[in-house]
């Protein structure tokens, strides 16, 4: 089916998402299918809350396809579902709201074996062959994260996430300069760094430029990196518009120590 789609941008996505409850919630895509809290599947734009019931699956993603093209969600080969959806512009008959998401998971041990966490969702290739030398089948995730089918003890090896309050878990960096030739600055390490000083609860993401390839939807905090500094928006995206511009890694980290400040 999707050979036989018009062109799309590279990073226009689906997630067939079609358990009882939605467990992909957080994973970028463009195009959901998902079940109604009836049970009824239905097909969702990202960035929209509700979708519609599908009929035929092939021709209702080809219908929402050719919409998304005729309404301009694709510009000089970009184009994402939700900034189109942002814009206010919305596809006809979105009237049914999905089931209520899973949370979650988090790292730790369940029946299945050992759920463990990957910052940024990259691994390097000696924790791999270290992980692969315990003997479990290793299953990928879309959460970031491995599960090792039947351990039943965490592994202790460098760059794993095993405490599910590692204030990691709740950064995301793309690849930034100078591995992206589009990145204005710095970001893993940078976002290495604040991660510790993050207020409880609290979203990062820290974007090499306004494209926010690593996480398209809002965060709490959205560093964006250029050539004077680096932008903040606060709860939006990276192609929001900033509350403070030009800044360095000191005055984002003093920005930080002042939302831990208590209230006066």
């Amino acid at each position: 089916m999707l050979a036989t789609l018009p062109p799309l941008p590279g990073k226009f996505g689906f997630a067939l998402d079609t358990g009882p409850r939605p467990v992909l919630t957080g994973t970028s895509a463009d195009i959901r299918v998902e079940r109604s809290a009836g049970g009824q599947l239905i097909l969702r734009p990202d960035g929209h809350p509700l979708g519609r019931r599908i009929t035929d699956l092939a021709a209702d993603i080809r219908a929402l396809v050719d919409w998304f093209i005729a309404s301009g969600g694709v510009a000089d080969g970009r184009g994402r579902m939700r900034a189109l959806i942002a814009r206010g512009v919305v596809p006809p008959g979105c009237d049914t709201e999905p089931a209520p998401p899973l949370p979650l998971p988090a790292p730790g041990l369940y029946p299945e074996g050992a759920l463990v966490a990957l910052a940024f969702g990259q691994i390097q290739a000696e924790t791999l062959a270290a992980l692969a030398a315990l003997g479990h089948e290793i299953r990928p995730t879309p959460w970031r994260m491995l599960m090792l089918v039947g351990a039943t003890a965490l592994p202790d090896l460098p760059s794993l996430i095993t405490d599910p309050a590692d204030p990691l878990l709740r950064v995301t960096a793309c690849t930034g300069a100078p591995g992206c030739p589009q990145a204005g600055g710095e970001t893993r390490a940078l976002a290495r760094a604040l991660a510790p000083h993050l207020p409880d609860g609290t979203s990062l993401h820290l974007s090499g430029c306004t494209k926010g390839c690593a996480r398209p939807g809002p965060s709490d905090l959205t560093l964006v990196a250029t050539a004077q500094g680096y932008d903040l928006v606060h709860g939006g995206r990276a192609q929001d518009t900033p509350s403070l511009t030009g800044l360095s890694p000191k005055a984002i980290l003093d920005h930080l120590k002042a939302l831990h400040a208590p209230s006066l």
